[in-house]
């Protein structure tokens, strides 16, 4: 019975450990492929792989929330909508990460053909309660 139990605490305890890492600490945060105040997009990345993306232009808002992971071998996030939003399907996307330039490119068709740079290594308190 302790045996079990203790095998028990031990699988949890790596599960959370893992599911507390989906992604690289250098990729959690608030990034954003402009600076303007629209025509931007702008992705919400937490550790545990939860976030959001809203594209912001001229007024204009659209957003959803996603889910996140990393492959470390080929320096690739890919995120998940999570499609919020009623009628929509869920789509996926793929970002390369460059860790010399520290940016995120994505298909320039969809995202546009500035990369992303990180602007925070945190997610804001009210906005990673609204991705929870």
């Amino acid at each position: 019975m302790n045996k079990t139990l203790v095998l028990l605490f031990l699988v949890a305890s790596s599960l959370r450990a893992y599911a507390a890492d989906a992604i690289p600490k250098d990729l959690a945060g608030e990034w954003r492929n402009n600076k303007k105040k629209t025509g931007f997009v702008v992705l919400y990345l937490l550790p545990d792989g939860r976030g959001g993306f809203a594209a912001i232009n001229e007024g204009d808002a659209i957003g959803d929330k996603i889910t996140a992971t990393y492959d470390s071998r080929l320096h690739r996030l890919t995120i998940t909508s999570t499609s919020a939003l009623k009628g929509v399907k869920s789509q996926t996307y793929q970002f390369d990460y460059d860790s010399t330039t520290k940016t995120l490119t994505g298909d320039k068709s969809v995202w546009g053909a500035k990369p992303f740079h990180r602007i925070s290594p945190q997610v804001s308190e009210i906005d990673a309660q609204g991705l929870r």
